[in-house]
């Protein structure tokens, strides 16, 4: 499929013909939307991540994922318009149903992107998620107390 082709059907699949599994991994927040800060600006790239239980993905809004699904049903065999993947980061964007982290240098989206390709997850994005999550519980902690 062309990028073109991929991006419409991503933006035009109706709601009911969205799978159930999907919602739910969307309602779990395994989409990531990562926020860059430099000089203390925020830098735009569309870049967001799936974080699943055995692997991690790169995804570009509608275009592109980085999965093998994506790869070779899409991409190489032209068998498929989507991955599920990118249905569901549709579905997280029109929500607002994503987890979001910073990070204040580019060599650690780098080093992120490198991972995920290299060895299908990111060690690296699961402890900045980890130590953003309990950034949040100290601070519900500190704030209730």
């Amino acid at each position: 499929m062309s990028v073109e082709e991929t991006m419409n059907y991503v933006l035009k699949i109706p709601w009911h013909d969205i799978e159930r599994n999907l919602i739910s991994r969307v309602q779990l927040k395994k989409i990531i939307k990562l926020r860059i800060i430099l000089d203390k600006r925020e830098i735009n790239y569309p870049i967001y991540f799936y974080v699943g239980e055995k692997r991690d993905h790169v995804m570009i809004p509608y275009v592109f994922c980085s999965c093998k699904n994506f790869t070779i049903r899409v991409m190489s065999k032209k068998k498929k318009p989507s991955c599920k993947h990118l249905i569901m980061l549709r579905l997280a964007l029109d929500k607002s149903m994503y987890r979001e982290i910073y990070i204040d240098d580019l060599t650690l989206l780098k080093k992120i992107i490198n991972e995920i390709i290299r060895i299908g997850l990111s060690p690296t994005l699961r402890k900045l998620l980890y130590i953003s999550r309990n950034r949040r519980y100290e601070r519900g902690r500190t704030d209730g107390a």
